[in-house]
């Protein structure tokens, strides 16, 4: 029993002599010897990865109407009010009928700015008059 415990001491002391002498030689290396770790390659380019990710925005509800500012100011009143929303008026509006388009354009966005939101407004000429409302959330950086 004796014979066995000596050993064990032994190789107990072996064992940390080698631990030691290992952490110490690893601390003297100069850092240049060191390997620098490799990069990742990068992935091969093609069009899906470079192409935008899809528009994390969440829509919320919709409103679509001809010229009837009171309506929206009414469905407004109607949607719940948070300060991640962004409220979207889109105009589309007949090559004739600009200038009206423009003049609605300017009274929704102050019924909407009046409701507390956000409002971006996007005027463009299509086939016909059309007045949309969209109500979402949008990411932080899309917001102005």
């Amino acid at each position: 029993m004796t014979l066995r415990r000596i050993n064990a001491v032994h190789t107990i002391l072996a064992d940390l002599a080698l631990i030691l002498f290992i952490t110490t030689a690893s601390l003297s290396l100069p850092l240049s010897r060191v390997p620098k770790p490799v990069p990742p390659a990068s992935p091969p380019s093609s069009s899906a990865a470079t192409a935008p990710a899809s528009n994390p925005q969440v829509t919320l509800a919709i409103w679509q109407g001809d010229t009837a500012s009171s309506q929206l100011g009414a469905w407004l009143a109607r949607q719940d009010v948070d300060p991640r929303t962004t409220l979207v008026l889109e105009v589309e509006y007949a090559a004739q009928s600009r200038a009206a388009a423009w003049k609605e354009a300017a009274q929704l966005e102050r019924i909407a700015q009046a409701s507390g939101r956000t409002v971006r407004v996007s005027l463009r000429e299509g086939s016909t008059d059309r007045t949309r409302a969209v109500l979402s959330y949008e990411p932080a950086s899309a917001q102005p």
